[in-house]
């Protein structure tokens, strides 16, 4: 007379079961002594919803041996069912390398506990960072690139990739997306309990850090807290040595000299602040403190002022320099600088600035280490 499966399992040996599944049956044993229950977790029911059914029914008999009085038999073989019975739709939504965070029924500092481990998980190579208490990734403004402050719609984006999201009845589990509020309480937490990496600032082309070793290789470094993303235009970098040949140096300087020997220089003193303005985004990041405002000016307009700006740009960050004008304003100057900090850029410039510059928002940002401001919008 054939058997059924629950006529079966009671002695169906527990060799049926793979090695991993029955040490993880034993443990689950041993922590309930401690009072911790995790057989209902919702990964190791649907572990057991994938056996077939005589695997299912030993596994449930062999838990139920280890967890007398404290699994549940009925109502676990209920959830075992559920997921046996929705699993392969599951399966087919998610990804099996991500965590399942499940929804229904609980606390939201737990759900967001949870969701706040999946985007650290995730974070790897690191694409989300703080930067003045904020959250915030490299994206791009006007075509180049720049730090970005996280929306609230960028966070649970980030979410959405970071795990999978369901809500679970007793007879069904459904894919689902992540709750708004979860997202509203991540980001009124504190920055420091985001676990994310801190960022100081963005480089696109090879920099010195505080050690003077040179920092050459895209992405983040964690050394300096940046963030190198070169133009393409410059296609792969090779590596820098940290210790450069009499050669290369002196082919360096021939190579600088080249590129401003036509700009009308009045004497050797402006050409040496020249190379000075051109060093000091690449010098930036290695020292403390505060850079004094260069000024690029001429006794007549056509001269060159803002095509040697552009080759001070093009040798320090590939591309042109993004130009603005230096508003009179007062606020919407303090907007502008606010702005221009938050970006992270290397390289800031006012062209056509006419008139006595005497702007105390300027002077600050220039002179202190930390500047307050409210963000354009």
């Amino acid at each position: 007379t054939p058997m059924s499966p629950e006529t079966l399992a009671p002695v169906v040996s527990l060799a049926m079961l793979d090695a991993d599944l029955r040490i993880e049956i034993d443990s689950i044993g041993a922590d309930a002594k401690d009072g911790v229950n995790r057989a209902w977790d919702r990964d190791f029911i649907e572990r057991i919803a994938a056996l077939d059914q005589v695997g299912q029914f030993t596994a449930i008999a062999r838990l139920d041996a280890a967890l007398p009085k404290k699994l549940g038999k009925t109502q676990y073989t209920k959830a075992v069912k559920a997921a046996t019975r929705t699993g392969g739709a599951v399966r087919k939504v998610a990804d099996p390398n991500l965590p399942t965070i499940a929804i229904n029924i609980r606390p939201v500092r737990d759900i967001a506990g949870e969701a706040i481990a999946a985007i650290q998980r995730a974070n790897n190579p690191a694409e989300l960072f703080v930067r003045g208490s904020q959250m915030c990734y490299v994206g791009e403004f006007n075509d180049r690139p720049a730090i970005v402050m996280c929306t609230p719609e960028y966070v649970r984006t980030r979410l959405e990739k970071a795990a999978n999201w369901i809500r679970s009845t007793e007879a069904n589990i459904f894919p689902c997306p992540s709750p708004p509020d979860i997202t509203a309480f991540i980001t009124a937490l504190p920055a420091s309990e985001w676990g994310l990496p801190p960022l100081e600032g963005l480089v696109e082309t090879p920099t010195l850090r505080a050690d003077g070793t040179i920092l050459w290789k895209q992405g983040y470094d964690e050394q300096s807290g940046l963030y190198c993303v070169p133009d393409p235009a410059l296609g792969p970098l090779d590596p820098i040595p940290d210790r450069l040949s009499e050669f290369d140096i002196d082919d360096a300087v021939h190579l600088i000299d080249d590129a401003s020997s036509d700009f009308p220089f009045e004497d050797d003193a402006s050409k040496a602040n020249y190379y000075a303005l051109l060093l000091t985004p690449i010098l930036r990041r290695s020292y403390d403190g505060c850079t004094p405002l260069a000024l690029i000016d001429a006794p007549a307009a056509g001269t060159g002022k803002t095509l040697l700006t552009d080759v001070l740009s093009v040798i320090t960050s590939g591309r042109d320099a993004a130009k603005m004008a230096l508003s009179k304003d007062t606020t919407e100057l303090n907007k502008t600088i606010g702005a221009c900090l938050v970006a992270g850029g290397s390289l800031v410039a006012f062209d056509n600035v006419v008139g006595t510059i005497a702007h105390p928002d300027l002077a600050l940002a220039i002179t202190a280490t930390e500047f307050t401001t409210r963000i354009l919008g």
